[in-house]
């Protein structure tokens, strides 16, 4: 009974399915909040681990949005403001790995200064990016300014595109819109796509041209653990369903199953074991001992924290729930785009006073 999906305790699309599903997402969690609260013990680092903390949380929140979207009693609203909400995190997570790489630098401050700083042949640091950035991108200001605001717009347009879906699945339904003849949901995933985009390639330029600074915390390696399974999992989607409407899988929609049903259940089976898979190399590409290699390329770190040396486990610190707080308080994205726009006003300010 409960191999072929009928147990009622189990309510769900098919009962070996989801039973599969709930052990990789209860393994992907496991590993994930273990990571966490390593990096809560002895990464100290506060801005390390913030960022990290937050970046590594991509994996607890895509195993639960996979696990509702799988589920028989989920609604098809409860799937689609889950698809949202979880399109709005990544946003969250690219500007996260973002602040990462901009403490490792020093900060905006720090930034400002090394490319600033004239190199031993008299010129300044080469600013990376399309030659459509590099025309805009005529001055270190104007650059700082320009990849802040490649970065933040994707996270304002993720909201914004999160709050009209789930206005508009409230309203109308999740059943009507997606049958209407222009679906919303198909805009709104466009628009996100284009936005996602436009925020890699600030990403990609700012990394490119600060390399020689961050190389020692491995940013490429960071990044395609992070970005590169987000990109394939979009694109395994739009293959998964361009597959399902070529009828490939209608010989799987049996039990009451329609197709739709079966394009829903491969695409997160398939998220799931991605998702385990990507906990297990977290570990390696995030360690909690982050701030160390830093340390040995004598780059800033701001508020390393100190421990106290006579305690039974030196290299601990003390969990606080401010730790815990602190992971919650995204709005500090903001902050830190309002900090990179404001260097060079700032900059531009003093140098008026100086020649008044």
């Amino acid at each position: 009974e409960f191999l072929s999906g009928s147990a009622p305790v189990i309510g769900m699309t098919k009962g070996w399915m989801i039973g599969v599903a709930y052990g990789l997402a209860a393994v992907a969690s496991g590993l994930t909040f273990y990571q966490i609260r390593r990096h809560l013990l002895f990464n100290r680092s506060k801005g390390l681990r913030v960022c990290t903390i937050r970046i590594v949380l991509m994996v607890p929140l895509y195993s639960l949005q996979a696990i509702v979207s799988l589920t028989r009693s989920a609604s098809p609203q409860q799937g689609e403001v889950a698809e949202m909400l979880r399109r709005l995190y990544e946003a969250v997570v690219i500007m996260s790995f973002f602040q990462f790489l901009l403490i490792c630098v020093g900060g905006p401050k720090g930034m400002r200064e090394i490319l600033t700083t004239p190199l031993e042949d008299g010129s300044t640091r080469r600013l990376c990016g399309p030659p459509c950035c590099r025309r805009m991108w005529r001055s270190p200001q104007a650059f700082m300014a320009g990849v802040s605001a490649g970065l933040l717009q994707f996270v304002y347009v993720a909201l914004l595109m999160a709050v009209v879906g789930v206005a508009v699945t409230i309203a109308f339904g999740a059943s009507k819109v997606a049958e209407s003849q222009y679906s919303p949901y198909s805009v709104m995933g466009f628009v996100t796509i284009v936005s996602q985009v436009v925020a890699i390639n600030s990403f990609v330029c700012f990394t490119a041209t600060m390399m020689p600074e961050v190389r020692g915390v491995r940013p490429v390696l960071k990044f395609a653990s992070v970005k590169a399974l987000v990109l394939l999992t979009t694109v395994q989607s739009f293959a998964i369903g361009a597959m399902a409407s070529h009828g490939l899988f209608d010989s799987l929609a049996t039990g009451g199953d329609d197709v739709d049903r079966v394009r829903v259940d491969i695409t997160y089976m398939l998220i799931l074991v991605e998702m385990v898979a990507l906990a297990v190399v977290h570990f390696w590409v995030f360690p909690a001992d982050d701030f160390k290699r830093l340390q040995d390329v004598a780059l800033p770190v701001s508020h390393i924290e100190e421990v106290d040396p006579t305690s039974s486990h030196p290299a601990r610190r003390d969990i606080r729930l401010r730790d815990l707080l602190d992971v919650c308080k995204c709005w500090d994205i903001s902050r830190t785009a309002r900090e990179m726009r404001a260097a060079p006003e700032a900059q531009l300010l003093q140098g008026a006073s100086e020649v008044a």
